[in-house]
């Protein structure tokens, strides 16, 4: 296995959430396109006030759709985003990068879409190495600090979905405060 240290991190973001502070480290050179998409949506407080809108136990949790600050939309939560790019931008699965090579272990930082080159802001973050998960979503970043937040949140009660009774909503919401991103 390829050590992290190989993969370079660009910038930092910072994600305050109503369960604490998480650090992440964006691989700018590995993905490009997600970490300016990321950085860019950032920037204009896209993600200020959304809500973690996926919590699947042992897996992953998910946010990034503004959707989740209408609370009386929740069927259509994890349906929502926008990029920076006005549309949807195409996967980075290079074979040949560091975090490709490495793969969803825990604390990975990744797109979430909806199929092959359909990504905007959904993000997940994954809870354990996620072995059996095929190489079809863009790494880009990995939990720096916080990693007791993200177990934070991944503790919390869900409303079950038909992905099952451990996969859903959070009973009570898990919210984005404000990201920031330095060099």
């Amino acid at each position: 296995m390829i050590p992290l240290e190989r993969i370079t991190i660009t910038h930092r973001a910072y994600l305050m959430t109503s369960k604490g502070k998480i650090v992440l480290g964006l691989y700018g050179k590995d993905a490009p396109k997600a970490v300016e998409n990321f950085i860019g949506l950032a920037k204009k407080g896209y993600y200020n006030g959304i809500k973690f809108h996926r919590i699947a136990k042992n897996f992953l949790i998910q946010a990034g759709d503004r959707l989740t600050r209408n609370s009386r939309r929740m069927e259509d939560w994890g349906t929502g985003g926008e990029s920076i790019f006005k549309k949807e931008f195409e996967d980075e699965l290079d074979t040949e990068t560091p975090s490709y090579k490495i793969g969803y272990i825990k604390g990975t930082l990744a797109m979430a879409n909806r199929g092959p080159n359909t990504n905007k802001s959904q993000f997940f973050i994954c809870l354990e190495e996620a072995e059996k998960l095929e190489h079809n979503w863009t790494i880009f970043g990995r939990i720096l600090e916080g990693m007791d937040i993200v177990e934070l949140i991944s503790s919390a009660r869900v409303i079950p979905s038909n992905r099952g009774p451990d996969d859903g909503i959070p009973r009570k919401p898990i919210i984005i405060h404000w990201v920031k991103v330095r060099r």
